[in-house]
């Protein structure tokens, strides 16, 4: 079978190199001050060839076959360039571009997560996107920070190091989470994956919102967040380049340091970068919060093309942090604190892509990653005893894809999916007056594998004025434990008791489970003219229960909350219209969603055992909108507004469901004064939250008010310098996030913060 792989591939590969000539290449620059412009996103249509500038402006592509092409560069902030080139065989065209500011959204950016190169508003599913210039133009700890302000996107927190989004209604549970298109996959309390993440090594997010099942399986009803790391860039000629950023918050007394070098040439391309941060407990206008941190990142990224069309790329991440203070909860126990001792994650991947191997047959491409996180946490209930639960993820991919054009105006994209998380994990009690220690297994060992296979077609009719997209996937998993019966030891007095009497509510036998399940999604866009158009979504999706809800057995001398073997997956129809609209004055963007669910998987009380233990519960109901528009004032000065609604009903108990979002929004000024500093002043206001379930908290509204200045770059020798400030919450305000975990007497949200940045790019 290796050989008869190996065949192939070698087959493909001389067809590959017999096909192709020609090149393309070129700088790109900003049209107003002939500045050259990093990140520009450059794909050719009907193929699969794709480049982004370096920080000299610079694109290139080669083995390109002789014919027509159409040629397509976006970068936020920027309009939309679409050239026509006619290359001959053997013929090396060079063509400079110039492109034109634009201070309003105009769909500019190019998006990847639905599996294709295409314009964010030629994208029928509603996508938000967050860039690397917004990023370090905002203040942000975690990747969810940089989220905040995206309609239909809420931050969980558990503190500011601790935090997840939940997008439109659905929680953490039916958001899949990617770094560079590898699933991460951990604990479901207190997971932390997102803050697992550097903040400052971000080229961009995408987030998908609505059911994306039939493209990423088991867990993406409610979307999919897929983090893209900054990679390395391609140039002509060897070339050296990096980038150094520091900065400090007030809030929290935290201060960052991170560095980047790239080397390149037209060949191959090295990346490296590293991140250091360190904060103390939080400021809130009712007192300190238990958020402190420590953490550090390393990134390392290679890729080698041998030819145009052929490219090897490898990555390496490596984060850590320690004593990371955690302030809520539900599992703990209103006044117990708790941090993480230490926690880590490490992800090493590799991936191989063929390119253009005939007119029909765009790109092949065979990735494989392995990814592990290692969490150490400390719980201390009351005075008398000590709690240390601990485990070890590990994650391991493969991804195999194919993308045909069938003819112009129709793009299939197939492939598989495989991925498997392992779990091994651990629970030490000490209690303190007895001198006695208890260990247990809060989960048994356990592995969730998934193999999924999936095709989607996209076809393009009435010369291009209705794009239609079809998808379809099948999954195949499977789930299996060890047997495990706690407690599984006991030590008194320094006295081990290997077989101590069997709790039978922690402890679970050996199984096998098998789900198969089947989704699908239709996505229509409409072009009314080129400015203004129209999409309607449809999915059918769903989410098996992960191991912590099959298998969960928490007790931290609060309430105990169990897992259950037995629970169906979840099923969702989910459905979205939207109308987007982008001229040169005003762009807007509204939507509106409904979701029916069924199955859904709660933690519900068992009166007969005095337990939290997980239950299916027949179907519920998310329905809401969402809105967003940008209208250019008067030169670059820019007004900006958003706002988002949902609402979820149990449709069994016609109650509420809980950690729904209130209405919240955005409204703001942004613009350039001078053409010296650009700023951006923002009030964040959110209605109280009275549709809550029986047992949730309600929340009041509130509004604070943001503000960012940054200085445009200072020439500095051969570097670049931008000075970046700014303030949090302005006048103090004291309120709650209605999605936070916080526990006891500090329920707040931090309090005034000033920041300052520094960024020197060369």
């Amino acid at each position: 079978m290796k050989r008869f792989f190996l065949i192939i591939v070698l087959v493909l590969i001389g067809l590959n190199l017999y096909a192709q000539t020609g090149s393309l290449k070129g700088y790109v620059y900003d049209e107003s001050n002939n500045e050259p412009i990093a990140g520009v996103n450059i794909s050719i249509q009907n193929s699969d060839y794709a480049a982004t500038t370096n920080q000299n402006g610079f694109y290139s592509f080669n083995n390109l076959q002789s014919k027509q092409y159409d040629v397509v560069m976006s970068h936020i902030g920027y309009q939309v360039k679409i050239f026509r080139i006619d290359l001959e065989t053997n013929q090396k065209i060079v063509k400079d571009i110039h492109l034109i500011p634009t201070p309003i959204n105009l769909g500019e950016i190019t998006v990847t997560s639905t599996f294709k190169d295409i314009l964010l508003r030629d994208e029928p599913m509603s996508v938000e996107v967050v860039t690397s210039d917004q990023i370090l133009f905002d203040n942000n700890i975690t990747i969810s920070d940089a989220m905040k302000n995206e309609p239909g996107v809420s931050v969980t927190r558990d503190g500011l190091w601790t935090t997840d989004v939940a997008i439109r209604g659905l929680s953490k549970f039916n958001v899949v989470t990617l770094i560079d298109g590898n699933r991460i996959e951990t604990s479901t309390a207190h997971a932390a994956r997102l803050s697992l993440i550097d903040v400052n090594d971000i080229e961009r997010i995408e987030v998908i919102k609505g059911g994306a099942s039939a493209l990423y399986g088991s867990g993406a009803m409610g979307g999919v967040l897929n983090v893209i790391t900054k990679s390395g860039y391609y140039s002509e000629g060897f070339n050296v380049g990096g980038s150094f950023t520091s900065g400090y918050n007030t809030v929290n007394k935290g201060s960052l340091g991170n560095v980047s070098i790239n080397a390149s040439d037209d060949r191959w391309y090295a990346k490296f970068s590293g991140t250091m941060r360190n904060a103390s407990d939080a400021e809130t206008p009712s007192g300190k919060l238990n958020s402190r941190f420590r953490d550090n990142n390393i990134n390392a990224s290679i890729g080698v093309r041998p030819t145009g069309s052929h490219e090897l790329i490898f990555n390496y991440q490596k984060f850590d942090a320690n004593d990371v203070g955690i302030p809520g909860g539900t599992p703990f126990p209103s006044a117990a604190t708790a941090r993480y001792i230490s926690s880590s994650r490490e992800l090493l991947s590799g991936e191989y892509r063929i390119k253009n191997l005939m007119p029909s047959l765009l790109s092949f491409s065979f990735k494989f990653y392995h990814q592990k996180i290692i969490r150490d946490l400390e719980l201390i209930p009351n005075a008398n005893a000590i709690i240390n639960p601990g485990a070890k993820h590990v994650m391991n991919g493969l991804q195999i894809q194919t993308k045909f054009l069938i003819n112009k105006s129709n793009l299939l994209i197939a492939g598989i999916d495989s991925w498997q998380r392992s779990y091994d994990g651990y629970r030490y009690k000490h209690v303190i007056p007895a001198n006695q220690t208890v260990f247990e297994k809060p989960l048994p060992n356990s592995k969730f594998r998934s193999v999924g296979i999936y095709g989607q077609n996209e076809i393009q009719l009435m010369g291009k004025k209705i794009k239609l997209s079809l998808g379809g996937r099948f999954d195949f998993i499977k789930i299996t434990n060890d047997e495990v019966n706690n407690p599984i030891r006991i030590t008194t007095n320094g006295v081990i008791n290997n077989t101590p009497p069997v709790n039978e509510i922690g402890s679970f036998e050996k199984n096998n489970v098998n789900n198969y399940s089947w989704s699908g999604n239709i996505g229509l866009l409409y072009k009314f003219n080129e400015n203004f158009n129209t999409s309607l979504n449809y999915s059918h999706s769903f989410r098996s229960p992960n191991l912590e809800e099959r298998y969960q057995y928490i007790e931290l001398l609060g309430n105990t909350y169990l897992g259950n073997p037995e629970l169906e997956p979840e099923i969702g129809d989910l459905f979205d219209l939207g109308f987007r609209y982008y001229g040169k004055k005003i762009s807007f963007r509204i939507s509106a969603f409904y979701n029916f669910l069924n199955n859904l998987m709660i933690d519900r009380f068992d009166y007969a055992d005095n337990v939290y233990r997980k239950q299916n519960v027949g179907s519920a109901e998310l329905y809401g909108f969402e809105f967003s528009i940008d209208y250019n004032i008067w030169g670059s000065l820019v007004t900006y507004a958003n706002a988002a609604y949902v609402n979820g009903k149990d449709k069994e108990t016609e109650g509420y469901l809980p950690e729904i979002p209130p209405l919240n929004g955005v409204l703001g000024l942004k613009g350039s004064l001078l053409k010296l500093v650009r700023m951006d002043f923002y009030v964040k206001a959110a209605d109280n939250q009275s549709r809550t379930a029986s047992d949730e908290t309600e929340t009041p509204g509130f509004a604070f008010y943001n503000f960012t200045i940054s200085s445009m770059p200072i020439d500095i020798f051969m570097a670049k310098l931008s000075i970046i400030g700014g303030v949090e919450n302005l006048f103090n305000k004291s309120y709650r996030n209605h999605l936070s975990t916080y526990r006891g007497l500090i329920v707040n949200e931090p309090g005034r913060n000033f920041y300052i940045k520094l960024n020197l790019t060369w």
